[in-house]
């Protein structure tokens, strides 16, 4: 059994979070494998379809990455619209180890996401 935590928002398309994820990951000597991505676009039945304004319509993407350190492992799931991201963390809750990894991942990309984001705040002023 596991649990999962949302643990960050981003303001990067999917694509750019998940360079960034992998990025800082690795930093850490974290191995992350991605095993899922999936893009789509609303479907002609869609109510947003109808609309004049093509610009409005949004897909989205999901990226899930498996991150391993020895025997312990953490999922992170990425869900992307545009320029926004959501981050949430799956742990099982029966390692001690994982649990550990868990932290260790939830507390590098939210003090690196604060980096990130003075970062940007400093180059759009």
């Amino acid at each position: 059994m596991s649990v999962s935590t949302l643990i960050l928002r981003l303001n990067l398309s999917c694509a750019q979070t998940a360079a960034w994820v992998i990025e800082r990951l690795s930093r850490v000597n974290l191995n992350v494998i991605q095993t899922f991505n999936l893009q789509w676009l609303p479907s002609g039945d869609d109510p947003k379809g109808d609309r004049a304004d093509q610009d409005a319509i949004v897909g989205g993407q999901v990226i899930i990455f498996l991150v391993r350190k020895g025997s312990a492992w953490a999922t992170l799931l990425l869900h992307g619209e545009e320029t926004q991201t959501w981050i949430s963390i799956s742990k099982p809750l029966t390692s001690q180890e994982s649990v550990n990894l868990a932290t260790l991942i939830q507390s590098t990309l939210q003090s690196e996401s604060r980096v990130q984001n003075g970062l940007q705040t400093l180059s759009s002023g």
